[in-house]
């Protein structure tokens, strides 16, 4: 049966559930279950979706765009379902990436990470992978070159860079004469690689247009071998006869190479360019004669030879300009004369466009930036503007007759045509009231041969006089709105008119109206009424709308000129509130530290003599001891120094303490339960009085009193004692104590705890703080109504509404284990039977037994609301068992205790008549009266 309950309160709980969020749920409410396995299977793709795009699920648009393609029901873009499957192929070959050896030892933890976080990781290591990479490349080929080892780590290419930088420093000084090597042996030349063993090799020393080099460079590199060294095919070395000819190209009998290169360079020069002299006999012979080694220098040939020079860096710059891109470099490579004929042949062409392009110039005025392009251009359009002109002149007849005097042929002017229309359609529409329609015959006769009417002309100037000063009462733009409406037709214009004149508040209205936006300027608000009236914001609202604008730009004002209501991120609101509780729980530790240092400080240094000795003697003791109001009459300053603080009731005051014990403070809390007489022998045993406590709560009770509730005792006797509730009544009656009202109640987290005591018996005078929730179903005040009967004659309790409230106890343990939870009644009998129906019912649950504990801060308990005085809960349920209205215990200082008992729920459950019906609350939802587990605060 339990479990059959349990299934049974889950269900009805469901359906509840269902009937409220049926909107939510959309197509996954069925009749009265929603589809738990769909439902599921779309809380799964929801958080998937907030897991793969938190960003977009952020952002509205975003949102609503993911929405539109991923909602039930919605079918994705062909694009949208395309990216998913490319994303997943891409995700499979990221996932077997991760298998590769290189990143095995990494692959838990990258595949744990975002791929945006993933990404950066391996894009910060991949240049220098690379690098590496390439450094481990290039190593190897030269390794394999050399015939060295495979190996490839970076530890070897490091010791393989750290070597070539050591080579480096040393062959440094070869390398600065790399300019002059490189003259001696032309393209023999190699670096460190140049081996002179080559030049015995015909093939190898025979290179194209360095043959003389190659041959001087074997006969010098045989030269420097030692005697019989020399094989049986090389040349022999040079002789005397050898040395003589070089002559100055062989000082101290070397020869330098770098001379007779030049030398030969020269020689193949002249070759080239003087061919023909050179196979003349006699022309060879006089050049010969001034270019020998030793000859004066021609200095006329060198001047013509600077000519020549000059001249040709002139052609090959004529030869780069942009009209001859086209054939420059042909025409550089051809000789001088057939470059010349490829210019005569194109001369001719060139003068022709020439001629053109200044012809049209001089025409058009354009003689710097006009192109042979454009000059064609200007022809064509001459020749087709003659052509369009010879063809209008043949229709002169009929145009004549269509325009009359403004035909002039070809010179006919656009602008007085296009006037001409104008007047057309102005008379129209001044003869058919704004619309262009056709003049009757009579009309058009009219205007043929009616004589013009000068008044007409200063009539339309008095209209428009009379107009624009109209139009200058109103300010702008409204004054350009008004020209144009009086500017379209008399009849329009007349229309408009009759408007305005009909309307006898405008003036009244507009002259507000501009009064308003002349003060709205002054504070810098002259642009707001435009901006709501753009937002269509209504009459009635714009009031209000105003203020909410203005007090929206003061906040944020306050915001800039208040350092202390600047914003601040979650996280760091978060840290401050996490800063002040331990700075909150360092202080009270310190507190406690201090009155322990203090208390310490005032204990007795010495204890074997005085009251010290005799507070000793009396604690090893084991029996006989002496009474405590003695010892503490013989030991009372020892006393006051080691406990300076008292916490007694007035009968244990009485009962303990010596008549003449004295306080410098004597303070009552709760003293609305406190009776004047009990209370008078503790007041004057101090010399301060703090009296602490709330008129709104429950008088002392007065069970052992006898007649105290008689009508007589309401009389005023002159010589009878005047009688007070309180020690609290009396202090506030005297006058002589100064009030000081407590105004804050900040310990209940929600305000339904506290707002009916603040609304009926406070005067809404307390300030109060709103919970986190407005409203839920397990925060706030729940009223329930029971199907019970109060038995008036009887045992004067409810015996049904204990039934019930036994009922919603066993439900609230397997629903909230983890609240505690209280009950209170109104009168005691009705404690009795709830309690009573408690223990039937934890006879069904016996496994509930572990919340009914004895527990004296957390465990359950069933009290009346004289015995209720002190205890908290996060859950209480009041039992109102209404009574007679004229007893006691409908006073209405009764609801006040039970109000701040309940930190997290609670519920009342009263039944005003025979009959009534509990109000049905969802089965999974304790009655709940206030927010949060923490304790309440009885005022």
């Amino acid at each position: 049966m339990p479990t059959a309950l349990a299934w049974h309160t889950a269900h009805d709980r469901l359906k509840q559930l269902t009937l409220d969020h049926r909107e939510l749920l959309g197509a996954y409410a069925a009749s009265e279950l929603p589809d738990i396995p769909a439902l599921q299977a779309a809380a799964a793709h929801a958080d998937s979706l907030h897991r793969l795009a938190p960003d977009a699920v952020m952002t509205p648009h975003r949102r609503t765009t993911l929405a539109a393609q991923t909602a039930d029901s919605a079918t994705p873009a062909p694009e949208l379902l395309s990216l998913g499957v490319v994303l997943r192929d891409e995700l499979g070959t990221w996932a077997a990436e991760l298998n590769d050896p290189s990143l095995r030892s990494d692959a838990d933890e990258l595949i744990k990470q975002p791929l945006g976080s993933v990404a950066r990781r391996l894009r910060a290591h991949l240049a220098p992978l690379r690098e590496a990479i390439a450094l481990l490349d290039t190593l190897t080929a030269v390794g394999r070159r050399a015939g060295g080892a495979s190996e490839r780590t970076v530890s070897v290419a490091r010791a393989a860079v750290a070597a070539a930088h050591k080579a480096r420093r040393e062959t440094a000084p070869f390398a600065a004469e790399e300019a002059t090597h490189r003259r001696l042996f032309g393209p023999w030349y190699g670096g460190l690689d140049t081996d002179p063993s080559h030049l015995r090799d015909d093939a190898r020393g025979v290179v194209t247009g360095h043959e003389a080099t190659g041959q001087l460079l074997r006969l010098a590199w045989e030269a420097s071998e030692p005697t019989g060294t020399a094989g049986p095919d090389q040349v022999a070395r040079a002789g005397a006869q050898d040395i003589e000819l070089l002559g100055r190209y062989a000082p101290d009998g070397h020869p330098d190479s770098d001379l007779l290169r030049r030398a030969i360079e020269t020689a193949r020069t002249v070759e080239k360019l003087a061919a023909g002299a050179l196979a003349d006999p006699a022309r060879r012979a006089r050049l010969a004669e001034g270019m020998t080694d030793g000859r004066p220098e021609p200095h006329e040939a060198l001047r013509q030879a600077e000519r020549i020079r000059s001249e040709l860096e002139i052609w090959q710059s004529h030869a780069g300009l942009p009209h001859l891109s086209g054939a420059g470099h042909q025409l550089l490579a051809l000789p001088l004369d057939e470059a010349a004929r490829w210019f005569r042949a194109h001369v001719e062409p060139f003068e022709d466009a020439a001629d053109l392009v200044h012809s049209v110039a001089r025409v058009a005025d354009t003689p710097h930036d006009l192109t042979l392009g454009r000059a064609r251009e200007a022809v064509t359009a001459v020749v087709q503007a003659r052509a369009a002109a010879a063809r209008f002149t043949e229709d002169s007849s009929a145009h004549r007759g269509l325009l009359g005097e403004l035909y002039r042929s070809t010179a006919t002017n656009r602008s007085d045509v296009l006037d001409a229309l104008d007047w057309a359609q102005k008379v129209r529409r001044t003869s058919d009231g704004a619309h262009s329609a056709p003049l009757t015959p009579a009309a058009a006769h009219t205007m043929l041969t009616a004589p013009a009417d000068p008044s007409v002309a200063q009539r339309h100037q008095d209209w428009r006089r009379q107009r624009d000063a109209l139009a200058e009462h109103f300010q702008p733009p409204r004054d350009r709105d008004l020209r144009r409406e009086l500017q379209q037709s008399l009849s329009a214009a007349r229309t408009y008119l009759s408007r305005l004149d009909d309307d006898p508040y405008g003036p009244e209205a507009w002259t507000s109206c501009a009064q308003a936006l002349t003060r709205l300027k002054g504070y810098g608000l002259d642009g707001l009424p435009g901006q709501l009236a753009q937002r269509d914001v209504s009459a009635a609202e714009f009031p209000a709308a105003m203020e909410r604008a203005v007090l929206t730009a003061w906040i944020e004002r306050r915001f800039e000129l208040d350092a202390r209501l600047k914003p601040m991120r979650a996280v760091e609101r978060d840290q401050l509130v996490e800063r002040f509780r331990m700075a909150d729980r360092d202080l009270v530790e310190a507190a406690h530290a201090d009155v322990i240092a203090a208390c310490n400080d005032r204990r007795p240094r010495r204890t074997s003599v005085g009251q010290a000795a005799v507070l000793r003697r009396q604690a090893q003791l084991k029996s006989r001891h002496m009474p405590v109001r003695r010892l503490l009459g013989e030991t009372r300053e020892v006393v006051r120094l080691i406990k300076p603080c008292f916490m007694m009731s007035p009968l244990t005051v009485s009962q303990f303490l010596p008549s003449d014990f004295r306080f410098d403070v004597v303070i009552f809390d709760e003293a609305s339960q406190v009776l004047p007489q009990d209370a008078v022998n503790s007041i004057y045993r101090g010399d301060a009085l703090i009296v602490a406590g709330d008129q709104k709560q429950l008088p002392p009770t007065s069970f052992f009193s006898a007649g105290g509730d008689s009508d007589e005792d309401d009389e005023w006797d002159e010589d009878g004692a005047v009688g007070f509730e309180s020690v609290l009544d009396a202090c506030k009656a005297s006058g002589v104590l100064r009030g000081l009202p407590l105004r804050w109640h900040y310990r209940s987290r929600h305000e339904n705890l506290i707002a009916f005591s603040n609304h009926e018996f406070y005067d809404n005078t307390m300030v109060t703080f709103p919970g986190a929730l407005e409203q839920s179903p397990d925060v706030g005040v729940e009223f329930i109504k029971a199907d019970g009967v109060y038995d008036k004659g009887g045992r004067s309790n409810n015996p049904l509404e204990a039934a019930r409230v036994a009922q919603r106890v066993i439900h609230h343990f397997p629903t909230r284990p983890g609240l505690t939870l209280g009950v209170v009644a109104l009168s005691k009998v009705q404690a009795e039977a709830i309690e009573e129906a408690v223990q039937k019912a934890r006879a069904a649950r016996p496994d509930l037994d572990r919340f009914f504990t004895d527990d004296r801060l957390d465990g359950f308990f069933v009290k009346n609301l004289e015995t209720v005085q002190g205890d908290e809960r996060d859950v209480i349920i009041l039992s109102v068992a209404a009574t007679d209205p004229t007893s006691r215990a409908s006073s209405p200082r009764r609801s006040a205790p039970s109000t701040g008992r309940a930190a997290g729920g609670g519920s009342t459950s009263p039944s005003p008549a025979p009959g009534a019906g509990w109000r049905s609350w969802p089965p999974s939802t304790a009655a709940t009266c206030a927010t949060a587990p923490t304790r309440a605060c009885s005022t």
